[in-house]
């Protein structure tokens, strides 16, 4: 099951590092369609739902989507991460420089007050970090929100294995997503 695209998060990015066997100039969506290519030729059906409920307890676990309940004595959990949304009071207004970032400009959504940083030859970059799409998974062992596993990739479940940026790990690249 896949509930956007192929790939998860990589196949929105640019430009796709850190991670062999990529083409020259490879971005995220040309990174996802090979891998989309290699699961469609191996046999792999792919089926676009979202899912909403799991059973993992017991023999057979259930998962449940938007459109159909399916079976199975074994299930993988690659339900990757949600950035986190910036739950600031401020926006950015101007960015100013000639080559580079040296001035930047935030408004305070309340009191329309706006701050001015500077620092020659500074950058800006914005990232808030991410959340793991958990939710449905509470039977399961987390730390804070991932799903534990070990080397084999096991969750604390028998049968139920866990893979990509859900898990606990330091590094959450496409390289360690595998």
């Amino acid at each position: 099951m896949e509930k956007k695209a192929i790939g998860g998060v990589v196949g929105r990015v640019s430009s796709v590092t850190h991670y062999s066997g990529l083409l020259e100039q490879e971005t995220g969506e040309s990174f996802s369609n090979r891998l989309k290519a290699q699961a469609l030729s191996a046999g792999v059906t792919i089926h676009m739902e979202e899912v909403i409920q799991v059973d993992l307890d017991g023999l057979i676990k259930k998962v449940s989507t938007d459109q159909a309940t399916y079976e199975a004595k074994a299930v993988i959990i690659a339900g990757g991460t949600t950035k986190r949304k910036l739950m600031l009071h401020s926006r950015l207004v101007a960015l100013e420089g000639k080559d580079c970032v040296n001035k930047l400009k935030i408004q305070d959504e309340h009191t329309k007050e706006i701050t001015t940083i500077s620092s020659d030859g500074c950058g800006v970059f914005i990232y808030a970090g991410a959340l793991p799409d958990s939710k449905l998974y509470h039977s399961l062992a987390q730390e804070d929100g991932y799903l534990v596993t070990n080397q084999k990739m096991e969750t604390s479940i028998a049968g139920v294995y866990a893979a990509g940026d859900i898990c606990v790990k330091q590094v959450r690249q496409a390289a360690t997503a595998v």
